[in-house]
């Protein structure tokens, strides 16, 4: 429904000698004008989106150590993201759904960058998960600790 009301204002007489400035007419269109209500209308119309990010728990975080720490003991290297993906996905062993390689990878990385930083720091932080994720790390990737040697 469109809805549309025009207001005339005349023009002041007092404003100026010469102006031939006629009457000024403002108008108010529902069907597109930015007023409140279509704004709110609008906003009603929207797709609500959840959150886009998603978090890794610390027990997907220490299974993919694991994992990775039992592929360097069988294979004698460590197992390639998408390899570690099929292993992980075969035995249904990660909290976290729909997980793609890219996701794995970037999670890998994240999880050496962590490992690095708290060589750097002089070791693992007080909390008890940090420790077990700092150990498991320590077996996944020894040579890292060459680099700091008083914390093997």
């Amino acid at each position: 429904m469109e809805m549309e009301s025009t207001i005339i204002v005349p023009s002041s007489s007092s404003s100026s000698v010469d102006s031939n400035i006629g009457p000024i007419a403002l108008s108010s269109d529902d069907s597109g004008g930015d007023t409140n209500s279509n704004r709110l209308a609008a906003a009603r119309k929207r797709k609500r989106l959840g959150p886009t990010y998603k978090l890794w728990g610390f027990g997907d975080e220490r299974t993919i150590l694991m994992e990775l720490a039992a592929g360097l003991r069988e294979s004698g290297r460590l197992p390639l993201p998408s390899e570690l993906l099929r292993t992980l996905e075969a035995k249904g062993v990660l909290n976290r759904r729909n997980v793609t390689r890219e996701e794995i990878s970037s999670k890998l990385h994240g999880l050496k960058t962590k490992f690095l930083s708290a060589i750097n720091k002089g070791g693992p932080g007080n909390k008890s998960s940090d420790q077990k994720l700092y150990e498991l790390s320590k077996e996944v990737w020894p040579e890292l600790l060459l680099m700091a040697p008083e914390l093997i």
